[in-house]
């Protein structure tokens, strides 16, 4: 109910005027009571002493004590009834003030409820986006799942049956060579005059020594590329152009580091997880590399970067050769 409300001022008024007339009605009673006592005390004392005209300042002076008593009952009901407007006022001044809070309360409740709805709303879109790249994270599992089931015995065995394919190719265009120049031979024994056309031997040997020479390249790099050790950086609490400094150092050092990933609950930690047995020492000596890259840009870090054995871990492991290195401030 709003301070400045009609009906409010209405029913104040109509409280006040209840108010007054009911104090009025009572001291009206207690009056009449009153003299009707004094009254009656008067006829009684006329009637024992006879009927005696009395004098008219006797009557005079009983009129004027009773108006006297009249007025000052009045003025005292009057000052009770005064006192009774002023309560009623003040009441209704605090109801006022009351009904004023009452409404910013309110305000702030709407505000409040509007906010509360438009963060709900936010926090939606944001769990909606989630839940998306929850179903693009799961799509990329199923992706990899294949190419972890491949086994590192097939890649060697598909490495070695190339290099023998190359030898064969690198066999094969000798012996093109060798058939070239014996026909180059011949051709040279000749009397003719006409010039000999040129042997189709050359251009064949040619390109079997370019795919000798390009199978060995591709083996050599496969191999170089199947040996290095892929290091894949968790972070937390720090820049990533730091971590990509860290990546960069690793790289010269002969690893393989893939775009690092920032993570909270790397928050506190400071090492390197392996999860084969073939991987033990490169842990211990990743450690100490990863060691120095975290201190040639964090000077003030004391820690020393520990090795994790996880090859007791029932998860999904990554391939033999992959291993994590885990960084976040001290907490």
């Amino acid at each position: 109910m709003s301070a400045s409300d009609p009906n409010s001022a209405e029913l104040a008024e109509l409280r006040e005027r209840r108010l007054i007339d009911k104090v009025t009605e009572e001291s009206r009673k207690r009056v009449i009571a009153h003299y009707l006592t004094l009254a009656i005390g008067f006829t009684a004392a006329v009637s024992l002493f006879g009927a005696v005209s009395l004098p008219a300042w006797i009557q005079s002076t009983v009129q004027t004590a009773i108006k006297t008593s009249i007025e000052a009952e009045i003025k005292a009901n009057s000052e009770k009834l005064k006192q009774h407007a002023a309560e009623i006022e003040r009441i209704q001044q605090d109801l006022n003030r009351r009904a004023i809070r009452q409404e910013t309360l309110l305000d702030v409740a709407k505000e409040t409820a509007d906010r509360l709805n438009s963060s709900l709303a936010s926090h939606a879109d944001k769990v909606r986006d989630l839940e998306g790249f929850t179903i693009r994270v799961g799509n990329l599992e199923a992706k990899i799942a294949p190419l972890r089931e491949i086994n590192a015995d097939d890649i060697v065995a598909n490495l070695d049956r190339l290099q023998r394919l190359s030898a064969d190719v690198a066999t094969l265009g000798q012996q093109l060579a060798d058939l070239s120049r014996a026909a180059a031979a011949r051709a040279a024994a000749t009397t003719s005059t006409t010039p000999a056309p040129a042997s189709p031997y050359t251009t064949v040997t040619d390109a079997s020594l370019n795919v000798a020479t390009q199978s060995r390249s591709i083996a050599s790099e496969i191999a170089a590329k199947k040996s290095r050790t892929t290091v894949f950086v968790q972070f937390a609490g720090i820049s990533r152009d730091l971590v990509d400094k860290w990546r960069n150092d690793l790289g010269e050092r002969g690893y393989i580091s893939p775009p690092a990933e920032r993570i909270a609950s790397a928050i506190g930690k400071f090492e390197v997880r392996y999860f084969h047995d073939a991987d033990r020492d490169t842990g211990k000596t990743l450690a100490a590399a990863a060691t120095a890259a975290v201190r040639s840009t964090i000077p003030a870090e004391a820690r020393t970067a520990r090795d994790v054995d996880l090859t007791g871990f029932a998860g999904a492991k990554p391939r033999p050769g992959t291993l994590e290195l885990w960084y976040g401030p001290p907490q």
